[in-house]
Formats: C-alpha cells, structure tokens, sequence
C-alpha cells in the first residue's frame, strides 16, 4: 500500500481520473499476444545465455513454492502499478514516453539496491550489471505496456522475468 495508496489518492483527489484508465488496466489489444511470446522468449534465450556466460549452467534449484510466489507476487503488480502505470504515464505527460521510460526504470531500479545491500550483494563487481539490466528491462516492460495499451503485459512480462531469476539465478 505505501506505493498503490498514494497513486489512487492522487488519481482521485488531484487528477480527478479514473484509475483504470490513467494506469491502463485493460484489456489487451489483439496484436499483443505475438509481441508477449517474443518479447519472452528473448527473456528467457537472454537468461539462459546469461547463465552460460556467467552463472552455473545448471537450471533449477529453487522450491516450486518459491516459483509460485515469485510468479505470482502482489509485489510485483505493485511495482508494475507504480512504476509503469502510474510513473511512466505521468513523466510521459511532461517528457514524451522515451525520456519518461528512461527515468521510471532508472528509478525502479534504484529501489532495489537497498536489498542489495541488506543481502550483502552491493559488494559484488556484478552489482552494475544488475542495475543496468533492470534500467533495461524496465524500459522494456514500459514499451511493452505502451505497444500493447495494457498494464497486463508489462506485468505478465516482469513475473517471467522475476521466475527465471529464482530458476536460473544462483
């Protein structure tokens, strides 16, 4: 509720809009299912390519309860609410949707490194790679939503990319 609360508050008593419409919860439009399959299998090519590279080559490991929750998180609704619906769609507003994808990825992907550093991974040299690939992909998940006029996408997008983390990460 801390990022979700607020956001429905400032739709309602500032904008004076409709939620649904404003984060554009809807439907997806009918060219959308093709650019969902290949916008993931690149994820998941781009992960196994990864895991190759610098990983274990193994995949698995993680409990299917953790599989589940990671895929079916309300964190990571949340986040897509937040940072795509409700973030991009303002800063798109003043800035055009390119400028504005940029800055609500770059701050999608500051609000991680708190974790990092509780978990002690803000040490490791591949720190910068995890912020880059999350400024990346959430500007991927933002064009997503845009391409298709939904929120869905960009979240049915993000929870297969929260799944291969916890399969195929260490």
């Amino acid at each position: 509720m801390i990022f979700v609360g607020p956001v429905l508050m400032y739709l309602k008593y500032v904008e004076r809009a409709p939620a649904r419409a404003f984060l554009e919860i809807s439907t997806l439009r009918r060219n959308a299912a093709w650019l969902l399959a290949l916008l993931g299998t690149a994820l998941v090519c781009w992960f196994l390519v990864l895991d190759q590279v610098i990983g274990d080559g193994r995949i698995g490991g993680a409990a299917a309860a953790v599989l589940l929750f990671t895929v079916f998180s309300p964190t990571t609704l949340v986040e897509e609410v937040y940072f795509q619906g409700f973030l991009l769609n303002k800063l798109r507003q003043i800035t055009g949707f390119w400028r504005a994808n940029l800055a609500s990825s770059l701050m999608f992907s500051l609000i991680h490194v708190p974790g990092w550093i509780a978990l002690g991974r803000f040490a490791t040299p591949f720190v910068a790679v995890d912020f880059l690939g999350l400024v990346i992909f959430g500007m991927l998940f933002g064009w997503a939503m845009i391409r298709t006029g939904s929120l869905w996408s960009a979240y049915v997008l993000h929870a297969l990319h929260n799944l291969l983390v916890v399969s195929v990460g260490p």
